[in-house]
């Protein structure tokens, strides 16, 4: 319920009034604001279907928002997409999710999954997008020039996902969507170097003042490391791995290794 709400307020649309977190309203506004939406249907898709499929209007299914994640990890994600499966079954409640890994594991298909690799994007790579070196501004700027503009495909996009590691969401910032940052690793993953490091949290701290975004946490501890470095009480997320439960069969520690 609490990744269910934190959700919906973070995908609010682009024209609702930004808050900061001095004047956050209860969560219960999101939920009318996800009301006032609800003709807007969108097909979920657990993995995606490419990053140039526009959302796909559903008969009989409520819905939806639409979120975009390039993770170097392809287990936070996933737990994501599951989720909402679940809810657009169960609810009618559906969302999509365009996701274009860059994980060395994204061509995998255990458990029913499917490959859910980068393909078709511009000027981000599995080289570059993890740490954006060697010129990070230049490389911010050339991807938000490459998807600018009411003809992009990620004008459909309503909020990006950033996990692993959470400072890609700095790639997303200019498109004035809502960013959702849940950290699965230290805050500082990709973000070693003093400079970069001391950006990565003037760039965090804007992001958590915009009322539409969600700094979060799959764990205690990251928690705590997000609120001791960039004194943000970042919401603590436990991961749900109801997928990898059903997939992965019967289980038996193998005690002798």
């Amino acid at each position: 319920a609490l990744l269910l709400l934190l959700l919906l307020r973070a995908a609010q649309p682009a024209r609702a009034p930004v808050r900061t977190a001095a004047t956050q309203q209860p969560g219960a506004t999101a939920v009318r604001e996800w009301a006032s939406l609800a003709s807007s249907a969108a097909a979920v898709v657990p993995g995606g279907r490419g990053l140039l499929q526009r959302p796909v209007r559903a008969t009989g299914e409520r819905g939806g928002y639409t979120f975009f994640s390039t993770d170097y990890h392809i287990a936070p994600i996933a737990d994501l997409a599951d989720v909402f499966a679940s809810l657009c079954d169960e609810a009618g409640l559906c969302m999509r999710v365009e996701e274009h890994s860059f994980s060395g594991a994204c061509g995998r298909a255990f458990g029913g999954r499917k490959p859910t690799c980068a393909r078709g994007l511009r000027v981000l790579t599995k080289e570059n997008a993890f740490d954006f070196c060697p010129r990070p501004h230049a490389l911010r700027r050339a991807f938000f020039d490459a998807y600018r503009g009411p003809d992009s495909p990620l004008a459909a996009v309503d909020a990006f996902v950033c996990n692993h590691p959470p400072a890609l969401c700095e790639a997303y910032m200019p498109f004035n969507k809502s960013l959702l940052v849940v950290a699965t690793v230290n805050l500082e993953f990709s973000r070693e170097n003093e400079e970069r490091w001391a950006e990565w949290l003037r760039s965090l701290r804007a992001i958590a003042a915009n009322r539409r975004n969600v700094i979060a946490a799959n764990n205690p501890y990251d928690a705590a490391y997000i609120r001791h470095f960039a004194g943000i009480e970042a919401e603590y997320i436990p991961s749900y791995c109801g997928y990898a439960a059903r997939s992965a069969g019967p289980y038996s520690p193998q005690l002798h290794k």
